[in-house]
């Protein structure tokens, strides 16, 4: 049984289409909310109004909660690495990303006399194409040298 809860007339209406019970607001909803719910475990299905409009329902919760498709799931992902995953380039694999990543900051670091994060920082600016910001002198000659600009406020 499905009742209509606004602040006009008493309607209730089942799936055959009598017509019995009780409308109230959602003021009165509000009010009445436990009441609602124990009909609600009984069985019906509550339509809440608001000016004559239907804005929520009331529904039995049902016994047995859907269980994730872990499998189906996993089969999307893969899927959609497949279609949008990040490219490295033709024929490039993530190891010779990281080999080069990792020679070019070694070099960084031998030329400019850096320390290894602080050559991190300055690899991952010239590959982003950022500037970077900093009070180490060192950096600013490093910077300077291979074409990042520093960052000023």
């Amino acid at each position: 049984m499905e009742v209509l809860w606004t602040h006009f007339n008493p309607i209730t209406s089942t799936s055959a289409g009598a017509r019995h019970g009780f409308l109230r607001g959602c003021l009165r909803a509000k009010t009445h909310l436990p009441q609602l719910l124990d009909r609600v475990e009984g069985g019906e299905t509550i339509t809440i109004t608001r000016h004559g409009k239907p804005v929520a329902k009331l529904v039995p919760a049902s016994g047995q909660t859907a269980k994730p498709d872990v499998k189906k799931a996993v089969e999307e992902m893969k899927r959609f690495q497949k279609e949008h995953g990040p490219t490295l380039g033709p024929g490039l694999t993530i190891r010779e990303l990281i080999e080069r990543v990792a020679a070019d900051q070694l070099g960084l670091a031998r030329a400019h006399n850096l320390s290894a994060t602080i050559a991190a920082y300055l690899e991952l600016a010239m590959r982003r194409g950022l500037p970077i910001a900093t009070l180490d002198d060192k950096l600013k000659a490093a910077a300077a040298a291979v074409g990042v600009s520093l960052y000023s406020a």
